[in-house]
């Protein structure tokens, strides 16, 4: 659509050189100005081109383009004429200036809330999610403008007619401003108030709170915790700090605590809490680590062998809640000390109930899950296996009849853009082959079930897959021949895809022999412990110690 209308807005320019007269020529300057707005909305934001048309939009360059010109009608016609068009023009800028405020504020007013259920999440959500902009700004831009200019010189008749209705139509917007308005100021009077939300809170009486902060796809690292902590005997309490964050959530009758600002934070910590949880190792962590009254504890996303899971950032939290032995290995061979005070091991209680533990039996592969990792926010971390290589390696899978599930990572193509070019070939491939899927929003636990064998990289989901004991492919983007056991130390429970070796008959090797099934034994206790008890009882009990 938006193309459409471009091309629409391209055309007009040159109808002066078709017929000079004061419409067309208006016309198309206007025209010039939207045109301008469009590229803005359709350029990168990153690029330089993109950087100074934003500059221009943001300095108000559309108004003052379409102003300005209104100024050299002035000086050509000095008429009523201009005088009722200029009044109009004038009416058309308040009514786009009032909804492109509301569009920058909406975030900034609805800062916190507190939703008992999911319904008012989602009632709240739908208040960010207020497109103010919408057709009001579309026709009173594109339509409102022209067709004054169009009325006024060829029909004194029904110009009268439109003047009329399109004043009702600039009070109806006018008039939704003012309902927005009104809205949002009873909003932060009720429920959005700081002193409602307080006893909302002291109410409940939460004794954990799951903290979730990050950029847009990171709602994952709390998705797949929500389920547990709901089972848990403790009152816990959801507090997010960015709306996107907020949107990504997955249904929950866990209450939620929405505080985009830092002091908004203050309103979920109450006497009944004892301790915060972060799955995340997020950069707003810091700012609730000042409760130094208050037990903080890191339980991660996930389990694995990239450089993340050895920050010494870790050491700022009061507990590290590990997986297994593996965790605490990776501290030492780096030189990190870590207290043993400090240190408890979990498991990943959440596999429990997701995952299902498989022994081989000689079955034949007949489904096989890739679900590669991102490429990391620099090179350094980048444990991305998606490449032209690997794309024609699962092609060869599907062509020899082979199902392939495929799972990417939902920051995949934030940092190198190429790797958006590789994920639409495989989505591609999923509309031209049956054999062919490609999952986006879908829990990745359900995957690992329904596959006979994992293709990744370095990443959770290798260990999360070694809990169900079946085959793993770790492919190798450094192009070497073997994984170092120190760095990475999940790799000895994985067929390593070496350089230039066949994807397809390293499958078909697995299916005839899979040698590596007690190494897969061996390094899941390794990575998610042995417990006497079960993993949520292990985690309860680390809680109640606690408290």
């Amino acid at each position: 659509m938006e193309k459409i209308i471009l091309y629409l807005l391209l055309i007009l320019p040159i109808l002066p050189i078709i017929r000079y007269d004061d419409f067309f020529l208006i016309s198309s300057l206007i025209s010039f100005s939207l045109i301008i707005q469009y590229l803005i909305d359709l350029t990168d934001n990153e690029s330089k081109v993109g950087k100074v048309l934003y500059l221009l939009k943001s300095n108000g360059f559309d108004f003052i383009f379409r102003f300005s010109f209104l100024m050299v009608y002035l000086v050509t016609h000095k008429n009523n004429t201009f005088l009722l068009l200029l009044f109009f023009y004038l009416l058309n800028e308040v009514s786009i200036i009032g909804i492109r405020f509301i569009s920058r504020i909406k975030e900034k007013v609805f800062d916190k809330g507190f939703f008992k259920t999911q319904k008012e999440t989602q009632l709240f959500i739908e208040k960010l999610s207020v497109d103010t902009k919408s057709v009001f700004s579309f026709h009173t831009e594109f339509l409102g403008l022209p067709l004054i200019v169009y009325f006024f010189y060829y029909s004194n008749h029904y110009g009268n007619i439109f003047l009329i209705v399109y004043s009702l139509w600039l009070l109806f917007i006018f008039i939704n401003i003012c309902n927005y308005i009104l809205k949002t100021t009873n909003y932060l009077q009720n429920e959005g108030s700081k002193t409602f939300i307080r006893q909302q809170v002291k109410q409940y009486s939460p004794q954990l709170i799951l903290y979730g902060s990050g950029m847009k796809g990171s709602s994952y690292q709390m998705n797949q915790w929500l389920c547990f902590f709901e089972q848990l005997p403790f009152k816990t309490l959801i507090m997010l700090r960015e709306s996107d964050y907020l949107k990504g959530l997955n249904n929950t009758n866990l209450p939620i605590l929405y505080s985009r600002k830092v002091e908004d934070t203050d309103l979920g910590i109450v006497k009944s809490v004892k301790a915060i949880f972060y799955p995340a190792n997020g950069q707003k962590n810091a700012q609730l680590l000042r409760y130094f009254n208050l037990s903080h504890v890191f339980i991660n996303h996930g389990e694995s062998d990239k450089a993340v899971n050895i920050s010494k950032f870790l050491k700022a939290y009061d507990l590290l809640f590990l997986a297994g032995p593996m965790a605490y290995d990776r501290f030492s061979n780096v030189g990190i000390k870590i207290n043993n005070d400090a240190i408890k091991y979990v498991g990943r209680p959440q596999l429990e109930d997701k995952l299902n533990i498989v022994k081989s039996d000689g079955s034949p592969i007949g489904k096989i899950l890739y679900a590669p990792t991102w490429e990391g926010f620099n090179d350094s971390v980048n444990y991305c296996s998606i490449s032209e290589n690997l794309f024609e390696g699962i092609l060869g899978l599907v062509e020899d009849n082979f199902e392939v599930i495929f799972k990417p990572h939902p920051y995949t193509g934030n940092r190198i853009k190429d790797l958006k070019n590789i994920l639409s070939k495989f989505k591609a491939l999923s509309d031209k082959s049956s054999n062919f899927k490609f999952y986006e929003d879908i829990d990745i636990h359900e995957l690992m079930n329904e596959s006979d064998l994992l293709i990744s990289d370095v990443s959770s989901v290798l260990n999360d897959y070694l809990f169900t004991e079946k085959p793993i492919i770790l492919t190798n983007i450094n192009q070497t021949d073997s994984f170092s056991s120190i760095e990475f130390p999940s790799s000895k429970a994985c067929y390593i895809l070496k350089k230039d070796m066949s994807l397809l008959s390293l499958v078909q090797k697995i299916e005839e022999n899979d040698i590596m099934i007690q190494k897969r034994v061996d390094v899941k206790h390794y990575s998610l412990g042995v417990h006497e008890i079960s993993m949520k009882d292990s985690f309860i009990s680390a809680i109640n110690e606690l408290l």
